[in-house]
């Protein structure tokens, strides 16, 4: 049998191609089986932009051979700007609040209806009032009133 040679072509998955070379392989005598080895593959892709180019390395021994994929410039350049959306509404906003006469442990719970374009929100506060407090002290004494009006006389008569 002949030496081969063989073409060595990487696709990538946006489409291009790479051409990493050729290499002759010679045509040996038939040897006897070997073991099967077992082959470790690595590969690392680097953040540049450019021409898309690999290199492989081999390393490890014939028993554990090892491969070394190196991707560069697979990073395609920054595209254009998109264009500009259209500017949003402002939303027209609602909302209300309530108090509750309540005691307890303050809470608030807030509601939201109406629309996108013309929100609302309630606010409903509840347990905002207090304890009933304690019984003050008593007050001073007032100060001293006008001289009312004595009484003159008092007639009691028997009805027949």
């Amino acid at each position: 049998m002949a030496d081969k040679t063989y073409q060595f072509e990487v696709e990538l998955d946006n489409g291009a191609t790479l051409n990493a070379g050729e290499f002759t392989v010679p045509q040996g005598e038939k040897g006897d089986t070997g073991a099967t080895p077992d082959i470790s593959v690595t590969a690392t892709v680097d953040n540049s932009t450019g021409i898309p180019a690999v290199t492989v390395e081999k390393g490890g021994s014939n028993e554990s051979p090892t491969f070394e994929f190196q991707f560069k410039n697979m990073k395609g350049e920054q595209g254009d700007p998109g264009t500009n959306g259209n500017n949003g509404v402002t939303p027209s906003i609602t909302a209300t609040a309530t108090v509750g006469a309540t005691v307890g442990t303050p809470s608030v719970e807030v509601v939201k209806g109406g629309t996108d374009a013309k929100p609302t929100f309630a606010f409903n506060f509840s347990n905002l009032k207090g304890q009933t407090g304690a019984k003050g002290d008593t007050g001073n004494p007032g100060a001293k009133g006008d001289q009312g009006v004595g009484i003159k006389s008092v007639k009691i008569t028997e009805v027949v």
